[in-house]
């Protein structure tokens, strides 16, 4: 029984510290903080919740700031879980997404003079199991993140977590409109942050969804690559007849508000990178859309975004990418096999 406690307490106390990680060093000694009380995607949040079937429980005028504005909640019918991202960077400039399941059950809407300007999803729990009869283990923890449509045009384009002083926006109050997506762009100095991110779901155990893997290609070329003495297999695959996929890039402006934009590409070809007969890395060229229905113009000459994805620990996810990498990146794990 002691043993089992323990275990018990253990798994919950690295669900906590994994779920609200704490600043902290490294081991090479960088500083990670997380980055995600603010998040800005111009192209708009989807709010969770939204679209779920659920029933008013709670109407009342509450005062933000003395202003009065109306808020509503609602109960799921059932609850709906939810995977959602929260963004660490370090001193170097690593940027780090850690991806988990959540249970939702309320969302409330908050309005003033019938203007609607912001959601928000609160009482959630971390899932760290589910059995196969259903049954679900919770971290005994609480968490609220609100979506605020801060320039009137009907997209809740900035993300909070934990706001503790939610502000009706100026376009609500008839003072001024600004378009957050546009306006404060040309003004912001952003740093990228796509040369290495690393993404890890800790519930299912995964890494990024690579664009082109699960559709339809053909084999093109096959060769053999000696890097340092050690000989890897190249295969290279044509991709065909494949739909647009979204793929954010992310930066930070000088004010450390953390953008995500969504991009759309179309995959040209696949390339997989093995040692042994294992993929330790999988080579992507894909072709930028500024839209889904966007043609490319006769005689436009075709542009290419090199992505590399990384599987950073033997039978693992792809946990990294790199964006126009100048190399191709060997795991350590390939490095020390390719060693003996």
């Amino acid at each position: 029984m002691k043993r089992i406690s323990l275990l018990i307490f253990c798994v919950i106390g690295i669900c906590c510290l994994w779920a609200f990680p704490q600043e902290n060093t490294g081991p090479t000694g960088t500083k990670t903080e997380n980055i995600d009380s603010k998040v800005i995607r111009p192209s708009r949040w989807r709010i969770p919740g939204l679209d779920s079937e659920r029933v008013l429980v709670d109407t009342r005028e509450i005062q933000l700031d003395g202003i009065t504005v109306r808020r509503e909640m609602y109960k799921l019918l059932g609850e709906l879980l939810i995977q959602d991202d929260g963004f660490q960077l370090n001193t170097e400039g690593l940027l780090k997404i850690n991806q988990g399941l959540w249970a939702l059950n309320f969302l409330s809407c908050y309005s003033y003079k019938d203007k609607l300007f912001a959601y928000d999803i609160a009482t959630m729990t971390l899932v760290v199991a589910i059995s196969v009869s259903g049954g679900r283990t919770y971290v005994g923890i609480g968490a609220m993140t609100t979506y605020v449509d801060e320039d009137g045009d009907g997209v809740f384009e900035v993300r909070y977590e934990s706001l503790s002083n939610l502000k009706v926006p100026d376009w609500a109050l008839g003072t001024t409109i600004s378009d957050v997506g546009q306006s404060q762009r040309p003004r912001a100095q952003f740093k990228d942050l796509n040369n290495k991110v690393i993404r890890f779901d800790a519930h299912f155990k995964t890494g990024w969804i690579i664009p082109g893997e699960a559709g339809a290609r053909k084999l093109a070329d096959v060769e053999k690559l000696r890097i340092d003495g050690v000989e890897y297999q190249k295969k290279t695959y044509q991709c065909f007849g494949m739909d647009l996929f979204a793929l954010d890039d992310y930066k930070i402006d000088s004010s450390g508000v953390f953008w995500i934009e969504a991009g759309y590409m179309r995959p040209e070809t696949f390339t997989e990178y093995l040692y042994q007969g294992i993929v330790f890395a999988i080579e992507v060229l894909l072709e930028p859309r500024n839209s889904f229905d966007q043609k490319q113009s006769p005689g436009e000459s075709k542009q290419v975004v090199k992505y590399l994805f990384v599987r950073e620990k033997k039978n693992k996810a792809f946990t990294v990418r790199y964006r126009q990498p100048e190399r191709l990146i060997i795991p350590e794990w390939v490095k020390t096999i390719g060693r003996k």
